[in-house]
């Protein structure tokens, strides 16, 4: 018998993803699984572990064969083991919800250890692999709204119906408020329960409304099957037609061809909504019953169901989502004018992976349509899933983006975790070029493996970009190296025109996806792209990306070092010197704190700022690297105050080999606050740089570190002997190479967030603090400093604070109190260690310029490990949660400890860049706790202004005092300057002031110093 080219085709690719799920079953599975939150009470499988795997169990002592069957994905054979029992472990599956059945000896039944959903026309089970942005839709202790099963009459379908209806929190509480509403439609295969059930549509709403992000609203969720109807569905099909009567008097089509060219026909669905749903609703529930508090979204089909049924009854609907359902384009709508008239947002979403597989192709080209409709003057939204495909993940997000642009005077974006393309901005120029019909012909070739080198806020980056250019388009991968830190992510948006390549990367922030633009030009000889890289709206480097001629490597290896490596330990901000370097924040330690002393006097150095900070009680640093000769440079200075002489701190260390026994920093440098450069020359070979510590009396500490690539013959700095090592006054030149300089305009974080525009009101409000206002004043009263600890419920173990007491504090008599929060790189001592401030009360208080009072200081990353990290950007989610904590066990903890005035008008709230931002979100969402609030420096995680003061007239009545601050340095002053003109428009009062420093601890420790002072009077 002859066999077919295709079926030998097929065969081996049979064999090739038999041999691929293999090999990938081969691989060691991390055994961490536990039972998956969708299984039945008791129900131990199926199971998921961090990997993203899933194993499922099913005793079957009689089965000759079980298959685990992914609903249109993977299959998995089971092996059955001498219990009676088949067992399987799936490869790493993408976060979210999936579908899936047993198929035992040819049938397909449900797993019996889950919970049963609807979808693929069956009850089936369902695993949920947990997502890193999972709190969106996470049970919390917020007020929750009620899901309620409601049963309907259809004229038009004869037939009673079942809808499921949303009504948020407070529906029940005032019989006088009405409500805009939503009708949202599940995906083919689906039913009503889809959303309510997969969806978790009732925690995603519960969630945005207690947050202030999204207006409430009511939510509906019919079957779009209809009884009787033509196509696929659970009700009996019927030889009537549903055609007869197309709904309303529109050209545009209730039918339509989606992907693959099948036939949807959406005309008795429409007539069920229009005739029926909406004036049920309307009449049972108390709705807005209006165009403009109207919406329709759906996923999949029922995307297209959407698009569909509101274009052809723009009089019925003002808010259009499209997930995973085609897209919009203008040449889709007949009247575009009156389209903009009456449609406030259109948005439309994917998730990545549909777009990679180009599942989009029903309405073209999703992102170019809608920057067409954005340039058009439409508020046109498009929002990208991030690794997911044509599944629940990507419809919660979406949904959980949808929803913040409701019903909204005029939506503009909003605050998510995910990564969205906003094209608001009808009457205004394009913010990007809308995309041409045809992109012109390249003339270049990118692919292939391109390495750059950068400096960033985050300290030296090292990239592989992997290239694959097919015409116009761009694909490929970025692999990144932070210290010890790796990322990949996949490219997106990528094209080649001319001699410009452009492209996007999603960086995760915590529970946030931001977005990396990268535009770029090529060199003439086709071997550098020198690109403008845009973090989100945090940061904007100029770097340039080489061609790599060798194949590219499996993981990140850091490009030839072509400049010197140079960390500022203690800090976490990047700091400049005397000469323009820019040295780097503390990072690639293991263990150990830091410690910084602002003010103090070092000898010796022409950079005191390069000592008045420190890392102590470290086990080691590493630092990767290309093989090669080096020089270390350790910078060392004694500022511990304890320290009185020498012999009193004595330690060892280890640089690549070479041993420094009973090292004392006092002895070195000749006595106390002076600095001295241990310089040791090494050789690498194995990849990094390596240096231990060892105590031997008190901790060892360290002020800064340098690597300095050697060129070949270079080995030291003439020091004689590999083991010797040379000493320099800290400051004097070395033969070293010289660096190139930083960036320009860095200053602490000043350079940090983005451009800078003063605006007349941009000015000081007072002059700066005379100088030693934390200098401690002879003979006057101290207050007590103390640690403490008490028990987190929400975060659910114990955590500590830092308190303040003033001179002569009795519990006989009663205090206000301000809590004050610390930045996004700080704990609980970082106030203390940028302003002093028991010694800057002490002052106060002695001087009669401020009342009595207590300072809590806590630590505002609500997670059981609560330290910052090699990476505190990663652990931006538990400062969001941290306003529960402070609401529920903070001020409980100090309120039952301490004899403090328990009402509002004696309780303040204030902090410094991350922790201004929860001041504001926290105060003024809290107003019948905090009476007076402060923010210095505010970071983006401070709410929109709208969503800050929704009732400018409350903040008026019972708001004492608002302060705001920023310096006039500072990339993040838009934050600041959004909050001010805001409130000034509205006309609430506060204070704007605005000094000469950047995002530093010089404007918090003056501001500190400033606000208190108008505290409780």
């Amino acid at each position: 018998m002859k066999t077919s080219p295709l079926k030998w085709t097929l065969v081996a690719l049979a064999l090739l993803n038999g041999a691929w799920c293999l090999a990938q079953m081969e691989q060691p599975v991390l055994e961490d699984f536990e039972p998956s939150s969708l299984n039945q009470p008791g129900k131990q499988y199926p199971q998921v572990n961090s990997e993203r795997r899933m194993r499922v169990r099913l005793v079957a002592p009689q089965a000759q064969s079980v298959v685990l069957d992914f609903l249109g994905g993977a299959k998995y054979p089971l092996s059955k083991g001498e219990d009676g029992a088949w067992v399987g472990v799936t490869r790493p599956l993408d976060e979210g919800f999936h579908y899936y059945q047993l198929v035992i000896d040819g049938a397909g039944v449900p797993d019996p250890g889950t919970l049963y959903f609807y979808g693929g026309g069956r009850w089936g089970s369902g695993v949920e692999v947990p997502a890193k942005d999972q709190e969106f839709y996470a049970l919390k202790n917020v007020p929750h709204g009620q899901l309620r099963q409601v049963l309907y009459y259809s004229k038009s379908a004869d037939a009673v119906l079942r809808c499921f209806v949303y009504t948020p929190p407070d529906y029940d509480k005032d019989p006088t408020r009405r409500y805009p509403v939503l009708y949202l439609q599940h995906g083919g295969g689906e039913d009503e329960t889809g959303w309510p059930n997969q969806g978790k549509v009732g925690l995603i709403m519960d969630n945005l409304i207690a947050q202030g992000k999204a207006k409430p609203f009511i939510i509906v969720m019919a079957n779009s099957y209809v009884p009787g109807a033509f196509g696929l569905g659970r009700g009996p099909a019927a030889g009537r037609s549903t055609n007869a009567a197309p709904a309303r008097g529109t050209n545009a089509p209730l039918a339509g061809r989606g992907p693959s060219g099948r036939l949807f026909d959406f005309s008795a669905f429409s007539n069920v909504l229009l005739d029926d749903l909406i004036p049920f609703i309307d009449a049972n529930f108390r709705t807005l019953a209006d165009q403009p508090n109207r919406a329709m979204a759906g996923l999949s089909m029922g995307g297209m169901q959407t698009r569909m049924i509101t274009l052809a009854n723009l009089d019925k609907f003002s808010h259009i989502g499209i997930f995973s359902g085609g897209s919009l384009a203008p040449s889709d709508i007949p009247d575009l004018e009156a389209f903009k008239q009456k449609v406030k947002v259109v948005f439309i979403s994917y998730g990545s992976r549909e777009l990679e597989s180009g599942r989009y192709s029903f309405g073209g080209d999703p992102k170019a349509n809608t920057e067409a409709l954005k340039a058009a003057g439409v508020n046109a939204f498009f929002y990208v899933s991030p690794n997911t495909g044509h599944e629940w993940q990507s419809w919660r997000r979406s949904l959980h983006a949808f929803a913040q642009l409701l019903f909204q005077d005029r939506p503009t974006g909003f605050t998510s975790s995910h990564e969205m393309y906003a094209m608001s901005g009808a009457g205004s120029a394009p913010a990007a070029a809308v995309p041409t019909p045809a992109a012109r012909p390249s003339a270049v070739d990118v692919t292939g493996t391109w390495k750059t080198d950068f400096d960033s806020l985050i300290g030296q980056q090292y990239y592989t970009f992997t290239f694959k250019q097919e015409g116009t388009k761009l694909t490929g991968k970025a692999k990144s190296q932070v210290g010890d830190r790796t990322r990949e992510a996949e490219l997106t948006e990528g094209k080649v025109e001319g001699d410009t390549i452009s492209f996007v990367e999603l960086l995760t922030f915590g529970d946030r996806e931001i977005r990396i633009t990268y535009t770029g030009k090529l060199s003439a000889n086709g071997n550098e792209i020198r690109f403008t890289r845009q973090v989100g709206e945090f940061a904007r480097e100029e770097i340039v990306a080489r061609r790599d001629a060798s194949a590219p490597t499996a993981t990140p290896t850091p490009a030839p070092a072509t400049r010197t490596i140079r960390i500022k330990a203690g800090r976490f901000e990047p700091v400049k010197d005397a000469e323009g370097n820019v040295w780097m924040p503390d990072q690639g330690f293991e263990g150990g704190q830091t410690i910084e002393r602002p003010d103090l006097e070092i000898a010796n150095t022409r950079s005191p700022d390069l000592y008045r900070a420190e890392r102590y009680s470290m086990e080691s640093f590493s630092w990767p690297v290309p093989n090669g000769k080096y020089i270390v440079k350790l910078h060392f200075a004694e500022t511990f105050e304890g320290i009185t002489g020498p012999g009193q701190r004595v330690f060892s260390f280890n640089v690549q080999g070479k041993e420094f026994k009973d090292f004392d920093p006092w002895v070195k440098a000749g006595g106390f606050a002076r600095a001295y450069i241990e310089t040791v020359p090494v050789e690498v070979t194995d990849g990094k740089i390596r240096i231990t510590f060892t105590p031997k009396i008190e901790n060892p500490q360290i002020c800064a570190i340098e690597i300095i690539p050697q060129s070949d013959g270079d080995t030291s700095t003439g020091t004689p002997g590999a083991a010797t090592t040379a000493a320099f006054v800290a400051g004097e030149p070395t033969p070293a190479p010289a660096a190139p300089a930083g960036p320009a305009g860095r200053s602490g974080r000043g350079g940090f967030g983005g451009p800078i525009t003063l605006g007349p009101d941009d000015k000081p409000a007072f002059d700066d603090p005379p100088a030693g206002i934390t200098t401690r004043g002879e003979g006057i009263p101290r207050g007590k400093l103390e640690m403490i600890e008490y028990d987190s419920k929400t975060v659910g173990t114990r955590r500590r604070m830092q308190v303040y007491t003033p001179p002569g504090y009795s519990p006989d008599k009663r205090y206000p109190v301000l809590y004050l929060l610390h930045g996004i790189g700080g704990d609980e001592t970082e106030w203390q260690r940028f302003a002093t401030v028991d010694v800057l009360m002490d002052n106060l208080i002695a001087d009669g310029k401020a009342v009595p009072m207590i300072v809590v200081m806590p630590n505002g990353r609500a997670q059981k490990d609560d330290r910052p990290g090699p990476n505190p950007m990663a652990t931006a989610p538990a400062f969001a949660l941290f306003e529960r904590e402070l609401l529920d066990d903070v001020i409980p903890a100090i309120e039952s400890r301490y004899s403090v005035q328990a009402d509002r008008e004696h309780r303040a709230i204030a902090g410094l860049s991350m922790g201004g931002g929860q001041a504001l979100n926290i105060g003024l969402g809290h107003l019948d706790t905090f009476a007076w609030v402060g923010a210095f420096s505010a970071a983006p995680n401070t709410k929109p202004p709208a969503q800050l003061v929704p009732d400018p007239q409350a903040v008026k009545q019972r708001l004492k005092l608002l302060y705001l601050s920023c310096g006039k340095n500072d990339g993040l002053i838009r934050i600041s300057q959004g909050v001010h003109t805001f409130l000034k428009e509205r006309g609430v009062p506060h204070i704007w002031h605005v000094d000469g420093y950047g995002h530093d601890p010089t404007h918090w420790r003056n501001n500190l110093w400033q606000f208190v002072q108008r505290l409780f009077q």
